[in-house]
């Protein structure tokens, strides 16, 4: 596994609220970086971090969401996405609760594991366009 890294992200007051602004809100970090040659960014806890994160979506092909029933987000989650040939194409132990990434098109599985609880989902990846998973935790 490739660990992430931290970037911040300026969000300038006209994005956040539609309005020129002369100074810009405060920087917003965000983990992103590459594991096993697969682009992604991930984050998504408070406001902030949800609008720096949404603008960035168009950019890959696999979103995937963490949260509790209650529908309250959820980090820190273990992701690992697997090809068909069972070869790890991602892996992270602290995503969320939004991650995005940018996988060749193809089949993957994708094993997510919070408070020691797995769930695995089956995603078919498109040569274009994106797909989106949710997983809930009780």
């Amino acid at each position: 596994m490739l660990p992430g890294r931290l970037i911040a992200i300026p969000l300038l007051s006209l994005a956040m609220t539609g309005h020129a602004a002369a100074q810009s809100a405060p920087a917003t970090d965000l983990l992103t970086g590459s594991s096993n040659g697969t682009p992604f960014v991930s984050g998504g806890v408070g406001q902030e971090q949800q609008a720096a994160i949404k603008a960035l979506r168009a950019d890959y092909n696999l979103l995937l969401t963490f949260a509790n029933k209650s529908g309250e987000y959820r980090a820190n989650v273990e992701v690992a996405v697997l090809d068909q040939a069972g070869n790890v194409r991602f892996a992270e132990n602290k995503a969320g609760p939004l991650l995005y990434m940018r996988l060749a098109p193809g089949s993957y599985r994708v094993d997510a594991r919070s408070e020691g609880v797995q769930q695995t989902r089956q995603v078919s990846v498109p040569a274009g366009g994106q797909r989106e998973l949710a997983f809930t935790w009780d």
